[in-house]
């Protein structure tokens, strides 16, 4: 997508609409014809959720509520770029049964990591591509503009378990995709705990080493296995020394969806 300075929601909802199923068509080698794609409001994020059936896509993808008349400056136009192009490649690497088997024979939470380490994956996969023009560029301004807005809030604290699934995707970004402020990731970074820096270097790695599709999206479950279970030793460990980090203890993320996440 390409666009003037300034421009209305409603015009790029109508071009976001067209460029979507051009560029995922290209992404999995279908043709237009293949995929049947209907948009919906989402309170904040994006999100979506698709059925593949012989080569054939029906996919819903959920995009934040706008004001047709609104007017988006440019910087914004591109987040939002990044909001759809992001879940376009959640329909080309992920495999759609990993959260649903994650949140059932582990938990939410470590589902939620895992969607935070898949994050890594596709943006990195969809950039490498060179399939979906500019796409570092547009992965760029959605780190940054989840980094720089409320979320994390002001009081962010890499150790509370809430944080745990957000503190993947955005270090995740930092370090192997190259698409987030380095002083802003390297702040981030110093404030985790040298077992907390440990655990999430192992993730990236098994992430960096996983390859593209949905057929190795299976390393990265594991890798999320891994991460809870590291976290919830040192917490355990904490509790035992009567120095707990951050939160009592309990699983990471458990407290519900991380508006950093990409929601589906």
């Amino acid at each position: 997508m390409s666009y003037s300075k300034v421009i209305t929601a409603g015009e790029w909802k109508a071009a976001a609409q067209r460029s979507f199923k051009i560029t995922l068509a290209k992404m999995l080698n279908v043709r237009q014809s293949d995929l049947h794609i209907s948009f919906h409001k989402h309170r904040y994020t994006a999100a979506v959720s698709w059925i593949e059936q012989g080569g054939k896509y029906q996919i819903s993808l959920f995009l934040p509520v706008m004001d047709p008349a609104a007017k988006l400056a440019r910087a914004m136009a591109e987040t939002l770029a990044g909001y759809w192009l992001h879940e376009a490649a959640h329909v080309v690497h992920t495999s759609p049964d990993a959260m649903t088997r994650l949140t059932y024979d582990h938990s939410p939470a470590v589902a939620k990591i895992f969607n935070g380490l898949e994050d890594i994956r596709i943006e990195y996969y969809t950039a490498q591509t060179g399939l979906a023009k500019n796409a570092a560029g547009v992965f760029t301004s959605l780190a940054t503009d989840v980094l720089l807005s409320d979320t994390p809030p002001a009081n962010y604290d890499p150790l509370n378990p809430i944080n745990a699934a957000f503190t993947c995707a955005i270090l995740g970004r930092w370090k192997n995709n190259k698409t987030l402020d380095q002083n802003a990731g390297q702040t981030i970074w110093n404030n985790c705990p040298e077992w907390l820096q440990t655990a999430l270097a192992a993730a990236f790695d098994v992430v960096a080493k996983a390859g593209p599709g949905p057929e190795n999206c299976h390393k990265v479950e594991q890798a999320a296995i891994d991460f809870a279970a590291a976290w919830t030793a040192a917490a355990n460990q904490s509790e035992d020394s009567g120095d707990q980090p951050g939160d009592s203890g309990d699983q990471p993320g458990d407290s519900g969806d991380q508006p950093g996440d990409s929601g589906d």
